[in-house]
């Protein structure tokens, strides 16, 4: 059972010491590798994830529009929410994990952000600042699809394609939609 999350910044997670009770989530920017400094062997677990740390809301969404992801690319998704609740999913399987770190840049703002999402929903203490926690991902663990009927009507409009070249379209395209059932039937269905 977890009884500790904690947040901070790359330049301490370079001095932590691998302990088989804790585990570690390292935040990094999107197209990024993990810092090459910190320790990632012989934790409880370990894993990363990368996303820029910037945020949009619904009114940013409207107004880049069909332009959105030309600017917004970097930042988180519902896909990295997804895969961080799956990461706290995994740890709290784990017998042994009695602590997660997280870890960001500057440990103010991403890891600020999930550590303050799992200490609320955990009932946990959680010390240090989060006056600058990224509210996208807090958002979004929150409830990963927040900006998902925004994105629909803005950014993700149907092309003017005709109706066998959509048919052609149905086949070439990876079906997302199982990811939600899958992500329900483990976690439920998300709180509005």
């Amino acid at each position: 059972m977890i009884h500790q999350i904690s947040f901070m910044p790359v330049r301490d997670a370079r001095k932590l010491v691998p302990d088989n009770s804790i585990a570690l989530i390292s935040i990094h920017d999107a197209g990024q590798e993990v810092d090459s400094q910190v320790p990632k062997e012989d934790w409880g677990y370990f894993d990363h994830i990368g996303f820029d740390d910037a945020a949009y809301d619904e009114e940013l969404i409207s107004e880049y529009g069909a332009d959105f992801w030309n600017y917004f690319d970097g930042c988180a998704r519902k896909v990295h929410a997804l895969k961080i609740l799956l990461m706290f999913k995994r740890i709290e399987e784990s017998p042994n994990i009695r602590e997660i770190i997280v870890h960001c840049d500057a440990g103010r703002s991403r890891s600020a952000a999930v550590a303050k999402y799992y200490a609320e929903k955990n009932n946990l203490e959680l010390e240090g600042d989060t006056t600058y926690a990224n509210s996208l991902i807090y958002t979004l663990l929150k409830n990963p699809n927040q900006f998902e009927e925004a994105l629909e009507e803005h950014v993700n409009k149907p092309s003017k394609i005709s109706h066998n070249e959509a048919e052609v379209e149905k086949v070439k395209l990876f079906p997302f939609g199982w990811v939600d059932v899958l992500i329900e039937s483990i976690f439920g269905k998300p709180q509005k």
